[in-house]
């Protein structure tokens, strides 16, 4: 999900903030949403999942920026609309100077 200078960055958050010795490519899944969203938090990139009902429910990110921007279509489940987040913002932060 993370990649080029996103990923590194990520990477020494983990190390300098939450103390972990771990690459991305060791942690579980689930510890990659847990620690992305706590870092994009931290580098402010602040984000929601956000629950809609039409023909059952539908999930869709919110990324709270100077222009905001959400997903574009309803995921069926909370841990796919997490995922495309993170891709997204992948992409956005890969475009920008990351310290």
């Amino acid at each position: 999900m993370l990649t080029g200078k996103a990923k590194a960055s990520f990477e020494k958050w983990l190390h300098e903030t939450e103390l972990r010795s771990d690459s991305v490519e060791t942690l579980t899944s689930h510890e990659i949403y847990y620690y992305s969203i706590k870092w994009l938090d931290d580098i402010g990139l602040v984000s929601e999942i956000r629950t809609t009902y039409y023909d059952g429910y539908h999930f869709t990110w919110h990324l709270n920026i100077s222009s905001p921007i959400r997903s574009e279509y309803g995921f069926e489940t909370r841990e796919e609309a997490l995922r495309d987040l993170i891709i997204n913002c992948n992409k956005i932060l890969n475009q920008k100077q990351l310290v």
